[in-house]
């Protein structure tokens, strides 16, 4: 019961509207990111093809960050003095991007 009204507790999930909310903003217009659903980043320490980055998984951390607010070629424009990676992107329309290299496979549903 609450006490002030003697009704019982509203919950939280009554008192809200669904809202869609992402836990990223986008530093721009301060509002959560909504057309990228998920990113993965591999960094490629193969020292013999590129320098090896210091704390890849870090880097790797960041650049899917990064690919949440920015264009993956953007992004490998202004990071491939420091890592080499490779992405891949689906956006909330369910569209996958995939760099060439990219060492994951994406499941689709083919069967449509």
């Amino acid at each position: 019961m609450n006490a002030a009204d003697g009704q019982p507790p509203t919950t939280l999930a009554k008192q809200s509207q669904l809202m869609l909310m992402h836990h990223l903003l986008n530093a721009i217009d301060g509002k959560p990111v909504r057309n990228v659903a998920a990113t993965w980043v591999a960094v490629k320490t193969d020292h013999r093809q590129h320098a090896l980055p210091t704390f890849p998984t870090a880097w790797a951390d960041g650049a899917a960050t990064a690919l949440f607010v920015t264009d993956p070629n953007t992004l490998h424009q202004r990071l491939h003095a420091r890592i080499d990676f490779e992405c891949a992107i689906i956006t909330s329309q369910r569209a996958a991007s995939v760099s060439e290299s990219f060492p994951g496979t994406l499941f689709t549903d083919d069967t449509h």
